[in-house]
């Protein structure tokens, strides 16, 4: 089910959130050099993860999430390695032409950047699946979202069992 003005939502969604994430990266970072991870951290979402069981429980069809990622996740990637590129600590003074192609350069050579576009190119020439590449990417597709949700409280847990011991020596 395709849904141009829904995938341009997505995609203008995440303009506004990276733009918000510039601006508040400014407002709460002293050193410039730090204004690229703070910038690309607060706007990388768990889309993928909280947004696939959000969109799933809200709209019960699973391709509003393909449309959402795809209005959304190769932005994220592309924006991601341009801010950090752009705010990168370098010891080089680099000419802004020299910037924008190396910026250029970690566009079209970065690997996720690289698996969406081939996973365009695979979709829109309709290309068989085989079997157990299928199989292989459920499986995994199935104990992504659980483990990636997983994840920020087990690193929660051990932050408190640190405390705790620290705690009591």
């Amino acid at each position: 089910i395709w849904d141009g003005s829904f995938v341009l939502f997505c995609f203008a969604a995440t303009v506004i959130s990276i733009i918000i994430a510039a601006i508040l990266a400014r407002l709460v970072s002293k050193d410039p050099g730090d204004f690229g991870e703070i910038i690309q951290a607060s706007y990388r979402s768990g889309a993928a993860t909280l947004g696939i069981a959000f969109m799933t429980n809200v709209y019960d069809n699973v391709a509003m999430v393909a449309l959402m990622i795809l209005g959304a996740v190769p932005l994220y990637n592309i924006m991601a390695v341009i801010i950090l590129s752009l705010t990168a600590k370098t010891e080089e003074n680099l000419s802004f032409g020299s910037l924008m192609k190396r910026t250029l350069k970690n566009i079209v050579t970065n690997p996720i950047i690289l698996s969406i576009l081939a996973g365009f190119v695979w979709s829109i020439l309709k290309l068989p699946q085989p079997v157990i590449f299928v199989k292989s990417l459920t499986y995994l597709g199935n104990v992504a979202s659980p483990m990636a949700l997983n994840l920020p409280f087990s690193s929660l847990a051990v932050i408190l069992m640190k405390l705790i011991f620290l705690a009591r020596a």
